[in-house]
């Protein structure tokens, strides 16, 4: 009797308000809060349905999740364009020598046409930058070339210097030392000569060649003379990286209409990565990306920077906790959809310097 006693006290009314919500519920229609009808923009003015206002100054559609979602606070903004070279389309004749290489930093959408945005809750930030160092070797015959053609390569000079003779034991090509391999005063840890020693790493590769099989120029010194030919090995830069990132989030549809704005974030995202069709012998570029942690309209400065992304890859998952549960429409309750990008171009010491602010973290 006493479960009832709080139902009767509601009335006939209350009973109706109690039924009517639980079926909006199951519906998938309950009320969630003022702000899903009437969205807050930026500086806290209201206006009616963030996905379709003209946010920014174009008259793209502003998609976001929650629908709610205060654009004061802390979040990310994924802006969608349209794929284009430099030195293409207007301004062309000026640009044509930019047109094959686009590597440069400096890039800008400026020229490309805007496709919408994506407003989203910050994701797990992080950044790992990072150039590729790798080892270099090289045994004596390819130094002394190197040396020999070092002018043509900016070392500013040809040969050896005075030094390097000097450590070497002393050229055997000039004055006494002409017809002597082994002349020179200064003797190495063995007791022979550098200029002795300078033709083994050629007779080691040439006996290894007419040897055969898995026999190296190395094999054929280290069983004779008990030494192997010195790689002179450094350490060396040898290029750029380009930065990937991933972001991962878990969507809750709260109503019908967040469940489609879910939908249609999804099926945006989609058709942005996916090439476009031609004809069979052509086929165009996906649109490409700027992502920015933003905080009402300025770019946050506690979190890394982009330059331009592709979307490399998405990854819908429409039951996430492993079984198939839906609202009576058949949206589903929870999705997790993970993005990965991967920029375009390489960052420069001069993205740092001179496009992000002093007291930012740079990109």
């Amino acid at each position: 009797m006493a479960v009832f006693v709080p139902l009767l006290a509601l009335g006939a009314a209350g009973l109706l308000r109690t039924f009517q919500s639980e079926v909006a519920r199951r519906r998938n229609k309950q009320y969630i809060s003022p702000k899903a009808n009437r969205t807050n923009t930026l500086g806290g003015n209201p206006a009616n349905g963030l996905e379709n206002r003209m946010r920014f100054g174009t008259k793209k559609p502003v998609f976001a999740y929650p629908v709610d979602i205060d654009v004061d606070q802390d979040h990310i903004r994924i802006s969608q364009y349209k794929y284009k070279r430099p030195g293409v389309g207007a301004g062309a004749k000026e640009g044509a020598h930019q047109r094959a290489n686009a590597s440069a930093p400096g890039a800008s959408t400026a020229g490309m046409q805007y496709e919408g945005s994506i407003i989203l809750p910050m994701p797990k930030v992080s950044d790992a930058n990072a150039a590729e160092w790798g080892k270099s070797e090289m045994d004596a015959m390819e130094l002394m070339k190197l040396q020999a053609a070092g002018i043509g390569l900016g070392a500013g000079q040809r040969g050896l210097d005075q030094r390097q003779e000097q450590s070497m034991g002393g050229n055997p090509f000039s004055g006494s030392n002409a017809n002597n391999l082994g002349g020179g005063p200064t003797r190495g840890q063995k007791g022979e000569y550098f200029w002795q020693n300078l033709p083994l790493p050629y007779l080691a590769k040439k006996t290894a060649d007419s040897i055969g099989g898995n026999v190296t120029g190395d094999d054929a010194i280290g069983r004779t003379r008990g030494q192997i030919m010195n790689p002179n090995a450094e350490l060396l830069f040898q290029g750029t990286t380009l930065r990937e990132f991933g972001f991962k989030w878990q969507m809750v549809a709260r109503s019908s209409r967040e469940g489609q704005m879910i939908r249609q974030i999804i099926r945006k995202l989609k058709i942005g990565a996916a090439p476009k069709f031609n004809n069979t012998a052509l086929m165009e570029f996906p649109d490409i990306f700027h992502i920015k942690y933003m905080k009402g309209r300025n770019e946050l400065m506690t979190a890394n920077r982009f330059e331009q992304l592709a979307l490399t890859s998405i990854l819908v998952d429409y039951a996430p906790d492993g079984t198939w549960t839906t609202y009576d429409d058949s949206q589903p309750i929870s999705i997790r959809m993970e993005l990965n990008f991967k920029e375009l171009r390489p960052i420069w010491r001069t993205h740092h310097e001179k496009f992000a602010p002093e007291l930012s973290v740079g990109y």
